[in-house]
């Protein structure tokens, strides 16, 4: 089974994991897409210098975000 490994920032994963259940990937260019399968398995591994695995879920789909969804 494939994944997606997800570098991100300590901060924000500290600040999620403090308040979220639930989490919106976005990505930051519209020349990146970003496709994986459904329920396969995500992972978020912090930048330097922490470098290791920090949370785990399962990506369910792929969708605008609400502005650009009315604007589409």
């Amino acid at each position: 089974m494939k994944g997606t490994v997800a570098v991100t920032d300590c901060g924000w994963y500290e600040f999620a994991a403090r308040f979220v259940s639930e989490v919106d990937c976005l990505t930051p260019s519209d020349r990146m897409r970003f496709i994986a399968p459904e329920c396969s398995p995500f992972f978020f591994k912090l930048k330097a210098p922490h470098r290791a695995t920090a949370g785990f879920g399962y990506f369910i789909r792929q969708g605008l975000p609400p502005l650009l969804a009315a604007l589409a």
